[in-house]
């Protein structure tokens, strides 16, 4: 499962954060801080331990939420909510093309069940959960392109020509 999923997501780099669903992208998208994101989360499946692995996703999703905050200020959506992390943390774990997005799922829920966590630890873990079974089932409609145009993606890790009509 681990193979498929780095297959694809090595094959949808070129997918803008706006097709993921990232609201607001031309305020939101800050390039710097989107790349130590996804920097920070390609060293998730090296980490060693339970606790850093969880360290690491908290930081990538706070880094997140702090963005939203610097886009908006402080208006009221300067707080992101999970309908905006969601794909936030989507676009940035297919641009971080982790290699062992489900073992470390496996990891994580052996040595740090889901029930003994409260707060915001549980809930960014579940969302990271999410997000990489969200990632593992995409197809076009997700991403707005039609099966024939995400087929083409797939083959050949780039945008679909563009077919004027």
């Amino acid at each position: 499962m681990d193979k498929d999923y780095l297959s694809k997501m090595t094959c949808l780099q070129w997918i803008s954060p706006d097709r993921f669903g990232v609201p607001n992208t031309e305020i939101v998208f800050k390039p710097a801080v989107w790349a130590l994101a996804v920097k920070k989360c390609r060293v998730i499946g090296r980490l060693r331990t339970p606790s850093e692995k969880l360290e690491a996703l908290v930081w990538v999703m706070s880094l997140l939420q702090l963005n939203f905050k610097m886009a908006y200020g402080h208006r009221k959506e300067a707080f992101a909510s999970t309908d905006d992390l969601f794909p936030s943390l989507v676009y940035v774990l297919c641009q971080a093309k982790l290699e062992t997005p489900f073992c470390t799922e496996r990891f994580l829920e052996v040595f740090m069940p889901c029930d003994s966590q409260i707060g915001e630890e549980a809930m960014r873990r579940v969302i990271f959960f999410t997000a990489n079974q969200h990632l593992l089932n995409l197809n076009g409609r997700n991403l707005d392109l039609t099966e024939k145009e995400f087929l083409y993606a797939l083959q050949h890790d780039e945008a679909p020509p563009i077919v004027l009509e």
